[in-house]
């Protein structure tokens, strides 16, 4: 039972949270050590302001999209979805942003459709529209009704009934205040030429047909009917509509003027459709960053008051945030530290409270020296599989993720995506072989990604860290290959699967960093497969990596064979060697967490590529999480010493980096050698 392990919090739980930190805090400086009465005064379960913005068009949705730090796809009943952050005078935003087409009918079906699936406290249609009167191009108009001119009954003469969406409140009034500055305009994403924008808050009018001449029936109509409107536009109305209807949620509709009506085609093709786009965007977020008040949003509170909440604190001028906002609620985090020989983690998700377990308890039991005895192999196995005692940090952090996963599928329809470990130890643990209940193992259930960045246990639940990259990162390019003098690359089978890809190989390893400290965007992954590699000091690998601006240009894996540790001691640790390659600039490491033998490392090599092959858009943790499936079906197919080797070897493949990091490797007939 989970209950043997972990008894869960009881705070409660917001529904809406934080997908993550953004890459640069907009006011943060340097991390603020000793901020352990701040730990204990915050209330990490605090949830923070969402805003659902909706869009019409693609010119739209892309200019609202720019504002956002790192966002993550998120499909619901068919509709795609894209969530980031925006941060703002220190209060973060969980922001959902949609393109659902033209016209009323179906904006209205989307906007219930997103308040369903994300209870927003805010909603935003975000656009460009016609103007009718009083404005200019690329002015932005606030709409504090819109009429939907389209109802009526139709005799000798259609007879007008107008509909009326109002918007919300505080929403207007915050509109009509920030009309009166010119903040916005710093937020626009490129420079405002010629006289500057205005901000109108007033009527707009919403129907289903594209006005083009001033000479029209219909634009004759609005003039006359609805003669307070000074925009017309095809999405208002049905938002605010669908919004009526869930008085929790405060809605607006705010666009940018991208035509006058007359040579409407003429003014697209001049950009004033981006521009307006652009404006109405950049008046948005302006009103989101001062929204205080109402329950929506409020200033960083003062957590030197016992009981305060908090989902930011300001500590001397820095704004720290808990590390559980910095990823999306399907990610789970764990830290482990050494203490004096004993093992400390700690256990952080958006959706569940953090785990605080039992600390200094002995870790599990490592990785054997040698790998060769399969006697040895069976009985570590053994000792993984009964590896889940009561009170003990192992095994409460197991139940914890079990219990997460649970609460994922109930409330969010969700499962548990990626663990990312920050594994300060020197046990070498293999998490990846840990087993849970339904005979799953940790590796075959989630991807799991290896992180670096937490250094001070004191600060490990409010980082100002930049959040490892949550979208899709591709490196592409040739392999560059590094396998040392006399290494013979015919006979040795992980350099022929190479070869089908475009390789260049150099063996003087001085060769090999001259040849990257030249490459501009050239190569996508570096193989190193150099038992001379193991003779470079941390120093010398450091300072290689300090004068290679290729690494921090472009878009680098490494792949470490296997094999390069199996003769001697290596002057560095597989993590030393993983956190130079990523502070040097590359995106991701692959390699072992112990030397293998020849033939499983070579297994692996081939397998990795095989799957590599067999589908490009896969992740790196998500491809080494398949090979660890299929070692564990042939574990269950047949327990014998060739299929327990296999699977300690792939389970003993660890990952480094970036998580979302796919390869785009260019293939070849021919390989290059220089």
């Amino acid at each position: 039972m989970v209950s043997d392990f972990f008894q869960p919090g009881t705070g409660n739980r917001s529904p809406r949270r934080s997908p993550g930190l953004p890459a640069a805090l907009e006011e943060a400086v340097e991390p603020t050590l000793g901020l352990e009465s701040a730990l204990e005064d915050m209330a990490a379960d605090q949830p923070i302001p969402s805003v659902v913005i909706l869009t019409a068009l693609q010119v739209e949705y892309l200019a609202v999209r720019a504002h956002l730090n790192e966002w993550n796809e998120e499909i619901y009943r068919d509709t795609i979805y894209e969530r980031g952050r925006f941060i703002a005078n220190g209060q973060v935003w969980d922001v959902v942003i949609v393109e659902i087409g033209m016209g009323n009918d179906g904006a209205a079906a989307e906007a219930v459709r997103a308040i369903d699936r994300f209870n927003p406290d805010v909603m935003l249609f975000v656009g460009v529209a016609g103007g009718i009167k009083d404005v200019a191009l690329g002015d932005v108009v606030a709409a504090t009704k819109v009429y939907g001119y389209e109802y009526g009954r139709a005799e000798e003469q259609f007879l007008p009934r107008p509909e009326l969406g109002e918007g919300a409140y505080k929403l207007v009034n915050r509109a009509r205040a920030e009309a009166r500055k010119t903040d916005w305009l710093r937020r626009v994403q490129s420079s405002v030429a010629g006289s500057k924008p205005r901000v109108h808050a007033a009527p707009i009018a919403a129907g289903e047909k594209v006005i083009t001449s001033t000479r029209s029936p219909i634009f004759g109509f609005l003039r006359q009917q609805y003669s307070d409107a000074i925009a017309v536009e095809m999405e208002g109305f049905g938002v605010l509509k669908a919004a009526r209807m869930d008085q929790r949620v405060a809605a607006i509709v705010i666009r940018g003027i991208s035509d006058l009506i007359d040579r409407k085609e003429e003014m697209d093709t001049a950009g004033f459709k981006e521009i307006a786009a652009r404006h109405a965007s950049a008046f948005a977020f302006e009103v989101l960053a001062k929204l205080w008040g109402g329950g929506i949003a409020s200033p960083v509170p003062d957590t030197s008051q016992s009981g305060t909440e908090a989902i930011a604190v300001h500590i001397d001028e820095t704004i720290q945030i808990p590390l559980e906002r910095q990823f999306p609620k399907d990610v789970a985090i764990l830290y482990v530290e050494e203490r004096e020989g004993k093992l400390a983690l700690k256990a952080f998700n958006a959706e569940q409270d953090s785990l605080e377990p039992l600390k200094d308890c002995p870790p599990p039991p490592l990785l054997p020296d040698e790998l060769k005895s399969s006697q040895q192999i069976s009985d570590f196995l053994g000792t993984l599989v009964a590896y889940r005692p009561r009170k003990c940090a192992m095994g409460q952090f197991l139940g914890w993720l079990l219990t997460l996963r649970r609460t994922l599928r109930e409330t969010a329809n969700l499962e548990l995506s990626r663990l990312i470990i920050n594994d300060r130890t020197g046990f070498e643990i293999p998490w990846e072989m840990l087993n849970l209940p339904g005979n799953e193992t940790l590796g075959t259930v989630v991807q799991m990604v290896r992180w670096h960045d937490v250094d001070d246990p004191d600060t490990w639940e409010l980082m100002p860290l930049p959040l490892p990259t949550l979208k899709k990162h591709s490196c592409q390019g040739k392999i560059l290959v590094h396998a040392g003098v006399g290494y013979n690359t015919e006979s040795h089978k992980p350099f022929q699967v190479l070869r089908s890809y475009q390789t260049v190989h150099l063996p003087d390893l001085q060769t090999f960093f001259n040849r990257l400290q030249q490459a501009q965007s050239e190569f996508g992954l570096l193989f190193i497969a150099s038992r001379e590699f193991q003779c470079l000091s941390k120093e010398t690998l450091k300072a290689y990596l300090h004068y290679t601006d290729a690494m921090r240009s472009n878009s680098i894996v490494v792949f470490i064979d296997a094999q390069l540790f199996l003769d001697g001691q290596p002057s560095m640790s597989y993590r030393e060697i993983a956190v130079s390659f990523l502070e040097g600039g590359l995106k991701g490491v692959i390699g072992s967490l112990k030397t293998l033998n020849d033939p499983e490392a070579n297994q692996i090599v081939q397998h990795f590529f095989a799957e590599l092959d067999r589908d490009r858009t896969a992740t790196i943790p998500e491809i080494l999480r398949r090979l660890r499936v299929k070692a564990n079906q042939r574990l269950r197919q047949a327990f014998n010493q060739e299929n327990c080797l296999l699977y300690l070897s792939t389970c003993l493949y660890a990952y480094y980096g970036n998580q979302m990091t796919v390869l785009e490797l260019t293939p070849t007939e021919d390989t290059t050698h220089d």
